[in-house]
């Protein structure tokens, strides 16, 4: 015996519907992904394309700039202020012509160990207290180093004081470019990060350029050492005003 089998009958109703159905799908499925990319694309903006705001940028940038300078002004200045302090003709101290290897030596590391007490600081509460506050200590520091240096009437206190100074250094050396990274706009970030270098070498010359000109007055290196109090607070009043 054989069997027939038949398939079964597919109307033309049927078959419509169901290519309508796929067709749908289909469409479905290709605006979604349209959507995504469109998504994809506005999620991955050039930052070369952001509007660069040149006053607000300058600001945010000018404040840790001022406190890479006073970090380069140490270098230059204590070069002319130790030859100051040394000669008998400007020193205006009897200690001072009387300075040993060592103790001329300890005097220009005292800024250098201040400076590595206030990188410690940094590493260890920096980001508990925030950039800002960081580079507010900075100036501080920088202002008391600064002074202090300018009235001290012994060896001591002249080392102490610049260790003061040190600190400020410290503090600045880390929050400082950080700051700049973390306000900057993207496309000029690396850019003034750089430039806040470029600060630091211009405060050697500073230093350099103010030592010839109190070099050869009397109590000379009270003036090299005591000018730096006038950065330290613009880098204050800077920081003051900025955000966070």
């Amino acid at each position: 015996m054989r069997t027939c089998l038949k398939r079964p009958h597919v109307g033309p109703a049927r078959t419509t519907n169901a290519r309508r159905m796929a067709l749908a799908r289909v469409r479905g499925r290709a605006g979604h992904d349209v959507e995504g990319s469109e998504s994809s694309q506005e999620m991955r903006t050039d930052p070369s394309e952001e509007e660069l705001d040149i006053l607000a940028t300058s600001k945010a940038f000018l404040g840790p700039a001022v406190g890479g300078a006073l970090f380069g002004y140490d270098i230059g200045a204590t070069s002319g202020a130790l030859v100051s302090l040394q000669t008998a003709a400007t020193s205006a101290t009897v200690w001072g012509p009387q300075l040993t290897d060592g103790q001329k030596g300890w005097l220009v590391s005292a800024s250098l160990a201040g400076c590595v007490l206030g990188a410690t600081l940094a590493l260890t509460k920096g980001d508990e207290i925030g950039r800002r506050k960081e580079l507010l200590l900075g100036a501080a520091s920088f202002a008391l180093g600064s002074i202090f240096s300018s009235q001290s009437g012994s060896l001591g206190t002249l080392a102490a004081s610049r260790m003061a100074y040190g600190v400020g250094e410290g503090l600045v050396a880390h929050a400082a470019p950080a700051y700049i990274a973390e306000t900057a706009p993207t496309k000029a970030r690396g850019t003034l990060v750089s430039l806040k270098e470029a600060f630091i070498v211009g405060g050697i010359l500073i230093g350099f350029v103010v030592s010839r000109m109190f070099a050869d007055m009397e109590g000379g290196w009270r003036w090299i050492y005591g000018v730096a109090v006038l950065p330290a607070g613009l880098l204050g009043v800077l920081m003051y005003s900025l955000p966070p």
